[in-house]
C-alpha cells in the first residue's frame, strides 16, 4: 500500500565506547508552509517528541576500525542505542531501559590528534 511505512527492525546493537562529548536533544519536528498573506499552516511529523544524540569519541586505531564499519554497514540502518545515562553500564543484551532505536543522521566526522583520533556522529532515533 503507498505511503506505508513498516516499523524499524534493528538487528544489531551500536558498540560501546568512552565518549568524549555527548549532547541529547529532543524534539517535536514539523512542517511549516507559510503562504503569500504571511500566515502558516503547520503540521507535526511525529507526535511524540524525538531524540537526537551528537556523540564524539576519542578512539585508537582499532577502536576507529570498528566503529568505521560499523558505520559503513549501517547507512539507512536501524539499530539499538543505549542512553548511558539511562541505562547501566554494559545493558544485558534485550534490556528496554535506556535503549533506543536509532539510525545514523550525519556524515562520518574525524579530526586527527596525537595518539588519538576524535569521531563525531549523529544519531536520530526513529521508533
Amino acid at each position: 500500500m503507498p505511503g506505508n511505512v513498516a516499523a524499524a527492525a534493528p538487528t544489531d546493537t551500536f558498540p560501546t565506547y568512552r565518549y568524549a562529548s555527548f549532547t541529547i536533544e529532543m524534539r517535536l519536528e514539523s512542517l511549516v508552509k507559510t503562504l503569500p498573506d504571511g500566515t502558516s499552516v503547520r503540521a507535526a511529523l511525529a507526535i511524540n517528541q524525538r531524540h537526537f544524540f551528537k556523540l564524539s569519541f576519542a578512539v585508537t586505531p582499532a577502536q576507529w576500525n570498528g566503529l568505521r564499519a560499523f558505520y559503513l554497514a549501517h547507512q539507512g540502518v536501524p539499530f539499538y542505542f543505549y542512553n548511558l545515562l539511562e541505562a547501566l553500564p554494559g545493558p544485558p543484551p534485550g534490556d528496554p531501559v535506556g535503549r533506543y532505536t536509532v539510525v545514523i543522521d550525519s556524515a562520518w566526522g574525524e579530526e586527527l590528534r596525537l595518539g588519538r583520533t576524535i569521531v563525531t556522529l549523529n544519531l536520530r532515533e526513529v521508533a
